[in-house]
């Protein structure tokens, strides 16, 4: 369903300079990376790496930018024997990789799409300007994202 919603909407964005952000938590991987105290940013737009950490600085919520590599597309658009595209390549490792690698795919080379491993959504205790264990993380980074992009 997200590969889809993120066909069509990047159909309906007619302004070059609109954002497109994905919420998910697809894997499970990125807490092996991070934990459950950040979020990862990946996109293939090496120009938003430093503008996903100066917004996660300005916002209070912590979110490190990293790459979606040609080697997890490569990975991914090597389909199957009945597939164009693989969601999973059964390789026990970087799977959230993989899953930013899947997404990106569904999104015209023309926009920018940032795809956003949701590894803090839950916390004990809560994560930065929120107290809850749901942390509504995200939304502050988001907004500090679309206004500097736009």
């Amino acid at each position: 369903m997200l590969a889809d919603t993120l066909s069509l909407v990047g159909k309906d964005f007619n302004k070059k300079e609109a954002i497109i952000i994905d919420f998910a938590t697809l894997t499970g991987s990125a807490l092996d990376v991070l934990g459950n105290g950040w979020a990862l940013a990946m996109t293939k737009r090496e120009d938003l790496w430093s503008q996903i950490n100066q917004s996660s600085k300005e916002s209070g919520e912590r979110v490190h930018a990293m790459p979606i590599l040609e080697e997890f597309e490569d990975a991914v658009t090597a389909g199957t024997r009945v597939a164009d595209l693989s969601q999973c390549t059964g390789h026990p490792h970087a799977e959230h990789c993989f899953a930013a690698a899947f997404l990106s795919h569904f999104v015209k080379p023309d926009k920018i799409h940032i795809h956003v491993d949701l590894a803090c959504e839950f916390r004990e205790g809560g994560l930065g300007l929120v107290e809850s264990d749901i942390t509504g993380f995200g939304v502050r980074w988001a907004v500090n994202m679309c206004l500097r992009v736009n």
